[in-house]
């Protein structure tokens, strides 16, 4: 049930081949998931140093996810701050000098993306994202439910909600 794979390939000055790493995409992966719906979505790519790089260039917030990762876990926030970078997981907050300490980071060590950090509304100080729920049903997807995810206080991501609201 494999639907990408992705090579990181390098060729050197003479012209040499080296394959550096692969990553098999399910279709549960954060990457396949974003080819069917990236009109919709925010500047997304896999991660690399390349690609931290210009994201961070480009962007002064960016997101991290695992490509493989639910309900929030392993997701960081990066962003540009005086002359460095500011990681936020969870609650806690880390400073890095330089992006190859972002990328040296322990927890970065599997297949992530990169995605453009945007501007979240807020209640009450706490981000909230709204949420339609999908069922394929017959071969056509159908909308189960609408909810509002709130955000638990300091979290950047709702998956740690303190409070689920019911949209009709």
């Amino acid at each position: 049930n494999c639907e990408a794979i992705v090579l990181e390939i390098s060729v050197n000055a003479v012209g040499h081949i080296s394959i550096h790493d692969s990553y098999l995409h399910f279709s549960v992966s954060k990457w396949n998931q974003y080819q069917s719906i990236k009109s919709y979505m925010p500047a997304t790519d896999l991660l690399t140093l390349a690609t931290l790089q210009h994201f961070l260039k480009a962007y002064r917030t960016v997101y991290l996810k695992p490509c493989n990762g639910q309900q929030g876990r392993g997701i960081i926030k990066i962003s540009r701050e005086n002359g460095g970078y500011e990681l936020h997981r969870g609650r806690t907050k880390q400073r890095k000098q330089s992006i190859a300490e972002v990328m040296n980071d322990s927890q970065i060590n599997e297949c992530y993306i990169i995605q453009q950090g945007i501007p979240l509304a807020k209640i009450q100080s706490s981000v909230f994202d709204v949420r339609v729920l999908l069922k394929k049903v017959n071969g056509h997807w159908q909308v189960k439910g609408k909810v509002v995810k709130v955000a638990g206080d300091e979290y950047i991501v709702t998956n740690a909600a303190k409070e689920v609201l019911r949209m009709n």
